[in-house]
């Protein structure tokens, strides 16, 4: 207790702005989320005004979070959206206005799969698509070789499987 007290009075002292107190667990889940630009900016508006006024929620308006993140309205309503279906944000209608949470139960949070990106838009043309497959191929055969399955007897085929002729380069100790 007496070394947080000192903490947090070395902070008042030296910090001019002060600062937000998060709880360990919120921090730790927070690094093993996946969060767009627009959600992260929104997530920590609603850290800020609760944690950082010592609130468990609080009522915050649309204009506010545009001018705190210079979003779009539009788009505030997005990502706040997408943080409410993860469960990392809870928000409460009181007197038509919206009132906002942080989860505190890190294990109701629902990550987000990874996105998978596609290596070949839809409009691209076949001759990309064609050199990505023949490059998908290659990788596929480098997989097998090894510095211990690399012999003479199958150098032309590793060869082939990379795309260029090493004949020359590699000296071979008997």
């Amino acid at each position: 207790m007496a070394i947080e007290r000192n903490i947090l009075e070395h902070f008042d002292k030296h910090e001019q702005n002060g600062f937000t107190k998060i709880p360990n667990n919120i921090v730790e889940a927070l690094t093993k989320i996946r969060v767009s630009g627009e959600e992260g900016q929104c997530l920590w508006v609603i850290l800020r005004k609760t944690y950082g006024w010592h609130k468990d929620e609080d009522w915050i308006s649309n204009s506010q979070f545009a001018k705190t993140t210079g979003i779009k309205k539009q788009s505030i309503n997005r990502a706040i959206l997408k943080l409410i279906k993860k469960n990392i944000v809870s928000q409460k209608a009181y007197k038509s206005k919206s009132v906002y949470s942080i989860e505190k139960d890190t294990n109701k949070w629902v990550a987000s799969a990874k996105k998978l990106t596609s290596a070949v838009s839809q409009n691209a043309d076949t001759s990309k698509l064609k050199s990505l497959e023949v490059v998908s191929q290659n990788a596929a055969h480098k997989i097998n070789y090894t510095k211990e399955t690399i012999t003479k007897e199958n150098l032309s085929n590793f060869e082939k499987a990379l795309g260029v002729n090493i004949e020359g380069v590699i000296k071979t100790v008997d």
